[in-house]
């Protein structure tokens, strides 16, 4: 046969019937029973066989994830395999670090009344089943809002310079502990590196940091960020008993601190009077 032919036949055929055929054409037939088996059991193939995925929803402020989707876009990441890769990743981490941890239902939907007016958008990805099972029990297990933890990985996964200013982490590797794994000079070895655990950096920091020593769902953010919370305190959740026992003693600590401060200002003035007669020649 002709290349022509070959070519021809390639373009008409499957890709693993061209492959077939132009291997025939070099090999004239050797060793074609091990080509077929190469072919057919190719590791992309099989795993979009025997992967059985599941679609889940999650409420996201639209401003973050317009954010979120520029970034990813000019880095060719699709979003949603790139989010069940994540959450493959750091299920393990956030069931461990929340341990010994459970949000009260009073927090959960203190948290989520806070992301409802956050102006939120409706997403929708494909996770694999094994993830999705284990999202489910590590949510229900710590009586989180997931809609909250997936925010939380968007914001630490972005890592804009508001966050890492917030947590005084350094914004380049080279900045942080020489303790930590190196990266590697060939790009596409970084960047499988980087794939292989994304927050490992993030997270060795707020482990090891003498002002946080904590993991990032555990870590405490500014209070605008609640609504990505994935533990709160009830002394934190307005409406809790916890939170008025709290609200009652700051009240009672302003209301000294205010009598004392009037007492201060009634002692100085006095005092004034005093130094103003005398420096008149009146005696008081």
């Amino acid at each position: 046969m002709a290349v022509s032919e070959v070519d021809r036949s390639c373009s008409t055929a499957s890709l693993n019937d061209g492959m077939r055929i132009f291997c025939r054409y070099l090999f004239k037939d050797f060793s074609l029973q091990m080509i077929d088996v190469v072919v057919k059991s190719s590791p992309g193939q099989h795993k979009s066989q025997s992967t059985s995925m599941k679609k889940i929803t999650f409420r996201i402020p639209a401003t973050l994830w317009a954010s979120f989707t520029i970034q990813t876009q000019k880095l060719f990441i699709n979003r949603g395999p790139f989010l069940d890769h994540i959450l493959a990743i750091e299920l393990p981490y956030i069931d461990s670090e929340l341990e010994n941890y459970r949000m009260s239902a009073k927090a959960r939907r203190y948290v989520s009344g806070l992301l409802a007016h956050q102006s939120p958008k409706i997403v929708n990805i494909e996770i694999q089943d094994t993830t999705a099972e284990l999202l489910d029990k590590v949510v229900k297990q710590h009586c989180l809002l997931r809609d909250a933890l997936l925010c939380r990985l968007v914001i630490f996964i972005r890592g804009s310079d508001a966050l890492f200013k917030y947590l005084d982490m350094p914004k380049k590797v080279n900045g942080l502990d020489t303790g930590y794994e190196s990266l590697s000079t060939s790009p596409l070895k970084a960047i499988e590196e980087v794939y292989s655990d994304p927050l490992y950096y993030v997270r060795c920091y707020l482990n090891d940091s003498h002002d946080w020593k904590c993991g990032i769902y555990k870590c405490p953010m500014p209070k605008r960020w609640d609504w990505a919370a994935c533990y709160l305190e009830d002394i934190n959740v307005p409406g809790t008993k916890a939170h008025k026992v709290l609200a009652d003693e700051l009240a009672s600590v302003a209301a000294e601190f205010e009598l004392n401060e009037i007492d201060l200002f009634f002692y100085e003035q006095s005092n004034s009077e005093i130094k103003l007669k005398t420096l008149s020649g009146v005696k008081s």
